[in-house]
């Protein structure tokens, strides 16, 4: 004979099993494919995107008709959701288009290389009743998705538990609130910045080149230094504005900023350089002032080139 106690600890078990399986949240298997990606505006910190995304569940009490929530979204609309039933699955696709916002970082300009995220979650269903999981096997971006300015170096979704610090009023929850969440990550790096890098600042390098070439006037000359320096540095200042026209607009201090910046600074030297030689021409004589200039000719070209090489290599590597 079973003792009571023991149909009433085994009646006990089915019962709490049956209400931890009851409160189990459903899981549902999301997917995208991106087909396209435009408007890239770096001003406005946005970009517009075009995909098409599926949903794979058992429980048929989901409703998605109302789509999701795009978190860093501006806008977005939603196609017909489309449903249709797979053995014992549902398997929905819906057409979205959203513009989202987008930390557009250009201070590494023309190497610069984006980090474009979208964010959605389904603001109708908490952690308690949905578990999103991200479709990675068959997420993708189209292959003929292509860009004159950009290439597509990274695309890949993830799923994740996002925690807002809110309950939205909710009054069986208290402090917080929980979502499962889905990130679609793009990451794009700029094509020819090489190319441009050099087409920026070219003009650039000449203006210091021969702003520097008066330490190699002979000091007889000493009257024609001043105008040569003074020509390299309205020609650097004319590289600033076209430059200013070409790099999107920001409030960062760009690699282009620096390298103007150094190129002004060096300028200076070399007219307080040429002073100094002229200086030491009257007070000692010639021949010291040439070894001046020898000196400061290859100290303020090789200091420069270090320099404007070092900021270059590490907005080239170092993101």
């Amino acid at each position: 004979m079973i003792h009571p106690k023991l149909i009433f600890s085994l009646l006990l078990f089915f019962v709490f099993s049956y209400y931890l399986q009851a409160q189990k949240a459903d899981t549902c298997k999301v997917g995208v494919d991106i087909t396209a990606l435009y408007d890239f505006k770096i001003k406005e910190n946005s970009f517009t995107t075009i995909f098409w995304m599926w949903r794979v569940y058992k429980n048929d009490s989901l409703d998605f008709s109302d789509g999701v929530d795009i978190v860093n979204s501006k806008n977005y609309t939603f196609g017909k959701l489309n449903k249709d039933k797979r053995g014992k699955q549902t398997w929905t696709t819906q057409k979205i288009k959203a513009e989202c916002q987008a930390g557009w970082k250009i201070n590494n300009f023309p190497f610069d290389k984006q980090k474009l995220r979208v964010y959605f979650d389904d603001s109708r269903y908490d952690v308690n009743s949905l578990i999103m999981v991200a479709d990675k096997k068959n997420s993708r971006i189209d292959d003929d998705l292509k860009f004159a300015d950009w290439k597509i170096t990274d695309f890949r979704i993830e799923d994740k538990i996002k925690t807002y610090k809110t309950t939205y009023g909710d009054p069986l929850l208290e402090g917080s609130s929980q979502y499962s969440q889905i990130t679609m990550f793009i990451e794009l790096e700029r094509k020819g910045s090489m190319m441009t890098y050099f087409k920026i600042l070219t003009g650039l390098f000449f203006s210091f080149a021969i702003s520097l070439s008066v330490s190699l006037i002979p000091e007889k000359f000493f009257a024609s230094r001043m105008p040569v320096c003074v020509g390299g540095l309205f020609s650097a200042v004319g590289s600033k504005y076209i430059a200013e026209n070409i790099v999107p607009s920001t409030n960062e201090f760009t690699l282009i900023d620096i390298i103007h910046n150094i190129t002004f600074l060096y300028i200076l030297l070399c007219i307080i350089s040429g002073i100094i030689a002229m200086q030491t021409s009257v007070n000692k004589s010639v021949k010291e002032a040439h070894k001046w200039d020898i000196k400061s000719f290859f100290t303020l070209l090789i200091s420069y080139i270090m320099l404007v090489s070092l900021f270059t290599l590490r907005a080239m590597f170092y993101h």
